[in-house]
């Protein structure tokens, strides 16, 4: 018996594969090249099983930072008009960075808050400071910049009003679009811009809306695949780029109130913050301030994408608060009473700026100023311009935290697994997309041969080579999954 495969068919099937393992999640941003630590300052879900997973639908509030993106966290960054951020993309267990497998486009987006801790995100005012999509130069799309390290390096405009914000990184998978399925990847820093300038970009839009991002349009629905080079007529999406018109320096200097480490904390992780067990002077309270600092323990081992091995060390002050109450002494006590335990952030080398969303030249003026209203000229000139229980009290041993035997570093962020997964549920045409792509069913190809997909493809892409012969000519078809 003998069958045959059509060459698209073939392509789409095998460009649809989606597998869990693949997706990611931003849990680090450095500013100027200095780590803000793991998780600090980011918006990320607290559901351990969905960390990594996409934003299956464009109409959800989870479009504008993510799963549980409109809650804000404790810490915010301190940052300055014309500082590069640098946000960093991971699939979490791997501990590398975002898959080969999903080209597209790459957006960074702010918006101007009251309070970066407690503002939504979804809702109006976002305005975009860098977007590339497919480079039609060098024929790649941005995702590929950052497929080497998982980072990601932009210039903030220098002449943006001081003030708090919400910045939203964004990556788009395109590689299942030709099953209206794109795959949006988005997160949040919460920043205050203590120096900048006066600066409010007037073209903005809301997250989520249509305006933004709609299924079945063009720039939402592309074969990356076939016929060959189409991502050479990709049709951008959303706002013009803001493009700074000035140094910038002249807005009045803000003093970051809100978002700031704990001044009592003696240790921090992420946005965990830890702080000094009682004093004790017997036995007694002396397992008491052990009880206290297992349950600060607890807390780190859970805090959302906390590191295990940095929680460690505070761990290491309650086998040691354990050992004295054991002895029976010698008190009173803590030990270092006071002493900030946070173990030094690592350092890396992170990528230059890939924008230039600084000072300009550029002729195009898409702001509002604080201190003057502009000219109903100027307004006209805008309008045609435009920018493409705790544990038992005994030293021997501390209490695991959910996590062990993991390959993760990451603490759990969660132990409830039962969090609202609406957000994984799309329309009838891609629902259940992970074992709906890989199915001949979904992707055109009925009865092709499963063992196409063999084990590898869990670790690396697929490559199919397909030769058809005619009598004119032979084609050679090679899908990337």
């Amino acid at each position: 018996m003998r069958f045959s495969l059509s060459a698209t068919a073939l392509v789409s099937g095998l460009a649809g594969l989606s597998l869990t393992s693949a997706h990611a999640v931003m849990d680090a941003v450095y500013v100027n090249g200095q780590p803000l630590g793991q998780g600090t300052a980011l918006r990320v879900t607290k559901n351990n099983d969905l960390r990594v997973h996409y934003i299956a639908s464009l109409e959800s509030n989870d479009m504008a930072c993510g799963r549980d993106g409109d809650e804000g966290v404790s810490r915010s960054a301190a940052i300055k008009g014309n500082d590069v951020l640098t946000f960093q993309w991971t699939s979490m267990k791997k501990k590398d960075n975002f898959p080969e497998s999903h080209n597209g486009a790459c957006s960074i987006m702010m918006k101007k808050v009251d309070d970066a801790t407690t503002a939504k995100g979804s809702g109006d005012g976002w305005f975009r400071i860098f977007y590339e999509g497919y480079n039609k130069e060098t024929k790649k799309w941005c995702t590929t910049r950052i497929m080497n390290g998982g980072m990601l390096s932009v210039r903030v405009p220098a002449d943006l009003a001081t003030g708090n914000y919400l910045v939203r990184s964004e990556l788009l998978s395109l590689h299942n679009a030709h099953n209206n399925d794109p795959q949006f990847y988005v997160s949040c820093l919460q920043a205050v811009m203590t120096n900048g300038g006066t600066a409010v970009p007037k073209d903005t839009v809301a997250l989520p809306s249509d305006e933004y991002a709609k299924k079945g349009t063009p720039s939402m629905k592309i074969n990356l695949f076939w016929p060959p080079d189409n991502s050479l007529n990709y049709k951008d999406y959303g706002p013009p780029t803001y493009v700074a018109s000035g140094p910038g320096g002249d807005g009045p200097v803000v003093e970051q109130t809100t978002g700031l480490r704990p001044t009592d904390a003696i240790f921090e992780e992420g946005n965990f913050h830890a702080f000094e067990i009682p004093t004790f002077t017997d036995a007694k309270e002396c397992w008491a301030a052990h009880e206290n600092c297992w349950e600060q323990s607890n807390d780190c081992y859970h805090a959302v994408l906390a590191n295990n091995a940095r929680c460690e060390t505070w761990a290491s002050k309650c086998k040691a608060t354990g050992k004295i109450c054991d002895k029976r002494g010698p008190f009173p006590g803590p030990v270092d009473a006071g002493k900030d335990m946070s173990p030094p952030l690592p350092k890396v080398d992170v990528p230059e700026p890939i924008n230039d969303a600084g000072v300009t030249n550029s002729s195009v003026d898409n702001t509002e100023s604080d201190e003057a209203d502009e000219s109903d000229e100027a307004d006209e000139a805008d309008e045609t311009s435009s920018d493409s229980s705790p544990p038992s009290p005994s030293p021997a041993s501390a209490p695991p935290p959910d996590e062990a035997g993991s390959d993760s570093e990451y603490g759990s962020g969660s132990d409830d697994s039962s969090d609202d997964k609406s957000g994984d549920e799309t329309d009838s045409s891609s629902t259940t997309v992970d074992a709906e792509a890989s199915s001949p069913s979904s992707s055109g190809v009925d009865g092709a041969d499963k063992s196409l997909v063999t084990p590898a493809a869990e670790s690396s892409c697929i490559e199919v080579v397909t030769e058809t012969v005619t009598e004119t000519a032979t084609t050679t078809v090679r899908a990337q999954r």
